[in-house]
């Protein structure tokens, strides 16, 4: 898992790498945001600890039906465990990095 989790941080799609840079070093207000991190059998694209929030970035992968079974039961996974998800795209992501930051801006500091 760990040197997945190594893989998946040294070659981020371009969504990710550009969500993570204002994510990085408390630049969202002053949150504290993990990526690429490890939970159960997951690897989860950004997280936030406090708030136990999973953020996903998903390419055009994640509509193929077989992509969407398996985060189907990842998700199952994660909110059985008492985290909170929420996905973007990655045209999201790469086309409006404002809205995305003020939704988990939301949703981090929101009460579940």
């Amino acid at each position: 898992m760990k040197i997945r989790r190594k893989e998946l941080r040294n070659n981020p799609t371009n969504a990710e790498d550009k969500l993570w840079r204002h994510l990085r070093n408390k630049q969202l207000f002053g949150l504290v945001f993990r990526r690429q991190h490890g939970i159960g059998p997951y690897v989860a694209d950004f997280y936030h600890s406090r708030s136990r929030t999973v953020i996903e970035v998903d390419g055009e992968i994640h509509l193929s039906t077989e992509v969407r079974k398996a985060d189907q039961h990842r998700e199952e996974f994660l909110t059985e465990h008492g985290y909170k998800i929420v996905r973007f795209s990655n045209h999201e992501v790469l086309n409006d990095t404002g809205g995305v930051l003020k939704k988990i801006l939301a949703c981090v500091t929101s009460p579940k």
